[in-house]
């Protein structure tokens, strides 16, 4: 996982400078006894990006092991949010690959999404996951990549993670910011909202509470992942 934690940010940081923002020691790594859990946050800011954000997680008694990464726009751009969580077990991999729209009109789809439907047939082959939280319909797309599959299939989820943000990235170099202080704060609304919902409602928050306790899973998810 680390090495496609550094294919990811390779991607980001073509034709960008990633600076690494500092992150609360406590909540940088958290270790318990024996390492048999072991969770590693960072988060880095770009030209034109708010915040990218990473989360290494290992549970070595049950065999797991999870990445999760996503890139925050600026808010003066109307690009979607990406976002992948790759989760490897013993037997199986979860994986969700997702540009989460902040929009819904047709020319925004159009824009930021349709490019995505090549990519997607490409990887039709991953089984698709039906148990989806009903909070996360609204950001999902006919491209939204959220599969269980064989533990064979993580190097494919791996890959499609690499692909959609290669696409991503490119149609974010291509975009331009807004002046348009309406839309701005339109843009501004709609990012807040994913963002509360991430927070109240991502039942990862409650599961990595169980692990490393509740106040810092919920500062993990208020200071450092979004």
């Amino acid at each position: 996982m680390d090495t496609c934690l550094s294919q990811l940010l390779e991607i980001i940081g073509s034709g960008r400078r990633l600076q690494e923002m500092s992150v609360p020691k406590e909540l940088a790594e958290v270790r318990l006894p024996f390492g048999i859990v072991r969770v590693r946050c960072f988060n880095w800011s770009a030209q034109d990006i708010h915040k990218i954000y990473a989360m290494r997680t290992t549970v070595k008694l049950l065999g797991v092991d999870t990445l999760g990464i996503a890139v925050y726009p600026e808010t003066d751009y109307e690009v979607p949010v990406f976002i992948a969580d790759i989760t490897a077990m013993k037997k199986k991999v979860l994986g969700y690959i997702n540009v989460t729209p902040l929009f819904t009109d047709k020319e925004y789809v159009h824009h930021y999404i349709e490019p995505f439907k090549n990519i997607h047939e490409r990887y039709s082959r991953l089984s698709r996951y039906e148990n989806i939280p009903e909070w996360m319909h609204g950001y999902h797309t006919n491209y939204t990549v959220y599969s269980m599959a064989g533990a064979e299939q993580l190097g494919t989820l791996q890959q499609c993670a690499a692909d959609y943000l290669t696409l991503y990235m490119e149609l974010f170099s291509a975009s331009s910011p807004t002046a348009d202080e309406e839309k701005r704060l339109h843009i501004s609304r709609a990012r807040q909202q994913y963002i509360r919902d991430i927070q109240e409602k991502d039942s990862a928050r409650k599961m990595l509470g169980k692990i490393i306790g509740s106040k810092k899973a919920d500062r993990i998810f208020k200071e450092v992942l979004v």
